[in-house]
């Protein structure tokens, strides 16, 4: 007899007839056959909030407008910095869509440490708690609430 956990990840390959998709086509798939099952979920000052497949999908889609609006070449290294949140995945997820490379910062990295990922890995962006700048050699990261 099969667990729970069994019976729950046979009907989830079933229903995606995995082959080593991506995460954006996961995200269209999910978008397509569940628009309107719930995502994510994140506590934000206290109240939690939902998005749906389809609420994220459409997050996903206006933030990767917003990156492909800057002009930057394709395939450039955009660092995230950001706990782990809703949030994050849109931007990660937003990174991909606008033909980009996600390089994933932890938020308890020494500033000396994040400045050496962003010269090594040549971030053009870094993206910190809904604020993008701009990096360069001496780059500085901008905290801001929001």
């Amino acid at each position: 007899m099969l667990s729970v956990l069994e019976r729950k990840t046979k009907r989830f390959n079933n229903s995606i007839n995995m082959k080593y998709q991506s995460p954006l086509d996961m995200l269209y798939h999910w978008e397509k056959s569940t628009p309107n099952k719930v995502y994510l979920k994140q506590p934000i000052d206290g109240i939690w909030h939902t998005w749906t497949w389809q609420q994220a999908a459409q997050e996903v889609r206006q933030a990767a407008a917003s990156l492909r609006s800057l002009g930057l070449p394709q395939n450039s290294h955009i660092a995230l910095l950001s706990k782990n949140c809703a949030h994050w995945m849109i931007c990660d997820l937003a990174i991909m869509m606008a033909g980009h490379v996600s390089i994933p910062l932890y938020p308890n990295l020494q500033q000396e440490n994040v400045q050496q990922i962003l010269e090594r890995s040549e971030s053009t962006l870094a993206a910190y708690r809904r604020v993008v700048v701009p990096t360069a050699s001496s780059a500085t990261l901008v905290n801001k609430k929001g």
